[in-house]
């Protein structure tokens, strides 16, 4: 049973000692360097909200990682109509946190100090009880140690703000139901991102919330709250999104 798809990797669901585990099998395309750098970060990382690396296996051409299954599928799945009841606030809010517990840990919780660079609803999955936990560490970058005060990569600018627009953007999705580009739309509608940012602050911002959602007048506000920092998450200033 095939679970996902990627560019480098298919995610099959397998059995491991009785019990059901999600199989990463890569493409030929990938370098040892490439798998070996997804088992070093996953050794190095462990907490409720990080989907568990169980084992991995080379042989010759193949290259495979076993990680923990995860039976609720992915967040993708849950805010566009996949069969899936829709999420309700609540579940919604516990999701976002989860995630952003797990993305705290990577950024700054561990001995050295990492970005995912790949944060989205198809990577971040979901147990039987709808709690998260973020996947998918195959473009994680190292961007340095407690003990240096050096946050970004000699090759490149990794910074974690990369990270915190990302998950801005997950928390838009989130709110609205919608995907980022949806090629359905007029032009001028397909792109989340601005047509968020324009409307946040607006009285007609109800219109672009998910019609799914039943809301009270706490989780309203509670509502405004995270569409807010999701704004900040998404500045084009980096210093807004600290």
């Amino acid at each position: 049973m095939v679970l996902g798809k990627g560019a480098f990797a298919v995610v099959f669901k397998g059995i491991l000692n009785e019990e059901p585990v999600a199989v990463k099998r890569f493409n030929g395309t990938v370098q040892v360097k490439e798998f070996s750098l997804e088992i070093d970060v996953m050794g190095k990382l462990s907490h409720r909200s990080l989907v568990k690396l169980l084992g991995y296996c080379t042989h010759k051409t193949e290259r495979i990682l076993v990680y923990e299954y995860m039976s609720g599928g992915t967040l993708c799945e849950h805010l566009q109509p996949c069969g899936h009841t829709p999420l309700t606030w609540a579940q919604r809010m516990k999701i976002s946190l989860d995630v952003a517990r797990g993305m705290e840990y990577l950024h700054g919780m561990t001995q050295q100090s990492f970005v995912h660079r790949d944060l989205k609803p198809s990577n971040i999955l979901l147990d039987q009880d709808l709690r998260a936990k973020v996947s998918d560490f195959g473009l994680v970058r190292i961007i340095g140690d407690k003990s240096s005060t050096s946050k970004t990569a000699a090759s490149g600018d990794f910074s974690t703000k990369v990270d915190v627009y990302a998950y801005g953007v997950v928390l838009m999705e989130i709110i609205t139901g919608r995907k980022v580009i949806d090629d359905s739309l007029p032009q001028d509608d397909r792109f989340l991102v601005p047509i968020f940012r324009k409307n946040v602050l607006k009285e007609n911002f109800r219109n672009i919330v998910d019609p799914t959602l039943e809301l009270n007048g706490e989780d309203w506000n509670t509502l405004l709250e995270v569409a807010n920092l999701a704004h900040n998450c998404t500045a084009v200033s980096r210093r807004i999104r600290e």
